[in-house]
This record gives C-alpha cells, structure tokens and sequence, in this order.
C-alpha cells in the first residue's frame, strides 16, 4: 500500500471567528426582534386623537371625489350635523356615567367605614379623573 500525504486544508482561524461572531450577532438580533414584538403584540398603545372638524374632512371628501361647490356645501351641512348629533350623544353618555358612578359611590358608602370608604373613594376617583383625560 501507498501511502501518499494529503494535505489537509485548515480553515483560517480569524475567517472562523468572524463566521461564529456573524452567527451570534444574527441570531441576538432575530431573538430581540422576536421578543420585541411578542411585547408589544399584547400592549394596547394610546395615541393621541387628531381632532379633525367637520370641514377639514369635507375638503378631504371634496377633493378625494371631485366634487362641485354645491355638493362641498352639503357635505359640509352633513358633517357639521353629525358631530354635533356625536358630541350631544358623547354629553348625554358622560352624564350617565356621573350619575352611575353616583350610585356606585353611595352604595359603597352604606356598606364601608368611613376610613374604608375615604380609601376606597381616592381609588376610584383617581381612576374616573385618568379615564377622562385619556378621552
């Protein structure tokens, strides 16, 4: 038998590192990707609403559609009608929510001390007051 010497090709030491350091560095990113958006796929975000008027969104219709001068004054007419149809409906359900919580806090009143109740009552208003300033 033959013996014939083969040599035998060793990978570069450094071209190793930088493979093995390239490995790490993808997989830390796809992992931080990963949990990324598993925190925030149950995290509702509050974004502040934009206020639009009634004829900021006639123009937006207006122009979207093409539309003529008189069919902009309807428009205009029937957007004006519905926010204040929406800001009478949002009056009328904010005075039932006061007259409900009203009920709640007298009810609760008649059944705790008054120290229990003081507590009780800084909790609640304090989460009334945070639901009303995010409206």
């Amino acid at each position: 038998m033959v013996e014939t010497n083969i040599p035998i090709m060793m990978p570069d030491k450094r071209a190793v590192k930088i493979i093995c350091g390239l490995i790490i560095l993808i997989s830390g990113i796809i992992i931080g990707a990963g949990s990324t958006v598993m925190m925030i796929k149950h995290r509702v975000i509050f974004v502040d609403k934009v206020q639009k008027e009634p004829n900021d969104i006639a123009a937006k219709i207006a122009i979207k559609y093409s539309l003529n001068e008189q069919q902009i004054l309807e428009v205009q007419k029937i957007m004006n009608k519905a926010f204040a149809q929406r800001r009478a409906f949002d009056a009328e359900q904010d005075k039932r929510r006061d007259d409900y919580a009203q009920v709640i806090i007298s009810e609760m009143n008649s059944i705790m001390t008054p120290e229990q109740f003081a507590q009780w009552n800084k909790g609640f208003q304090e989460m009334r007051a945070k639901y009303k300033s995010r409206k």
